[in-house]
């Protein structure tokens, strides 16, 4: 029976059922997490394995004889060296369309709490301020209606048309900047410069590493927002801390960081830096789309064991 192996299967969260996978004529080993100097002794003999985010290099890769297929339980594959998985003749799969309701429902969460200065209140109630008060309320924050502002978009694949079509729904008007040849595609300045919300829906790629860096946001209004769900390291991190702090742009919300988990001394982890929303990329993560994510991630298994491997990347 061949060798299986999930290397990080606690990015799934405490009592996730794998059960799927076992079905499967594999023999599995399942690892919480594991460290890069673990991977090539827990791979090696394996056939088959299973990552989320743990990194797969090429001098790991060419090191494993036995493996032939890369499940990346994920849409991005920025954590395996495809080039060099294709060399050695191994194939590698990847998952895309699980997030079409988790992702966009986080990224309008996250305008909605810009918009609303949410984080700001609710701590400010938790201090006790509203029970101090002499008024029924308290308007120290901004608050402003996102009907009738502009929210671009970079990126225009499943995530980012869902976000579009929720937007126009709250009365957005939507602005795209895409490497797709699309009629309504804008240019990325152009659509910095106009937009009141930016948010990103686009892979980590060469081209779009650190692709809003200071310059970019130096072309935004100083009244606009930034919200990255996508990846990491496509936004330039002390770039965005910078323009934060100096009020070049209003605010910002990321889902992501460049390193994950990030250090305590990440430059946007420091308390001071204003009007900064952070989660810890749980934008994938409803149950439903983990659900989702498991049955593709057997189904591509399956046909791989099959003959005919599918969704490959």
């Amino acid at each position: 029976m061949k060798k299986a192996v999930f290397l990080d299967a606690g990015t799934f969260g405490l009592g996730f059922s794998f059960d799927p996978l076992k079905t499967l004529p594999l023999e599995w080993t399942f690892f919480d997490e594991t460290a890069p100097h673990e991977v090539m002794e827990r791979l090696r003999g394996a056939a088959i394995v299973i990552t989320n985010k743990v990194k797969l290099s090429k001098e790991t890769i060419q090191r494993l004889p036995d493996l032939k297929l890369i499940a990346v339980i994920a849409t991005g594959v920025d954590c395996v060296d495809v080039a060099a998985a294709k060399e050695s003749g191994i194939s590698v799969c990847n998952v895309t369309g699980y997030s079409t309701g988790t992702v966009p429902q986080l990224t309008i969460l996250l305008i909605l709490s810009l918009a609303n200065s949410f984080l700001s209140y609710t701590a400010d109630v938790q201090k006790g301020r509203w029970q101090r008060h002499p008024h029924f309320c308290f308007l120290d924050y901004p608050i402003q209606e996102v009907r009738g502002k502009t929210l671009g978009i970079l990126g225009y694949g499943n995530l980012g048309k869902e976000v579009a079509r929720i937007a126009r729904a709250l009365g957005m008007k939507v602005l795209i900047v895409s490497h797709k040849a699309l009629a309504e595609t804008l240019p990325l300045e152009q659509v910095l410069k106009k937009a009141d919300f930016f948010t990103i829906h686009t892979p980590l790629t060469q081209a779009t590493r650190n692709l809003i860096g200071e310059r970019e946001l130096s072309l935004m209004k100083k009244s606009a927002y930034l919200i990255n769900v996508s990846r990491g390291g496509i936004v330039n991190e002390p770039a965005l801390a910078k323009a934060l702090r100096e009020g070049i742009i209003a605010g910002a919300a990321l889902d992501v960081l460049t390193e994950e988990p990030p250090s305590s001394t990440h430059p946007l982890l420091d308390p001071t830096i204003p009007h900064l929303i952070l989660t810890p990329h749980i934008g994938w993560a409803s149950h439903e789309a983990r659900g989702t994510l498991l049955e593709t991630t057997k189904g591509n298994i399956e046909a791989f064991l099959a003959g005919a491997p599918k969704n490959l990347v």
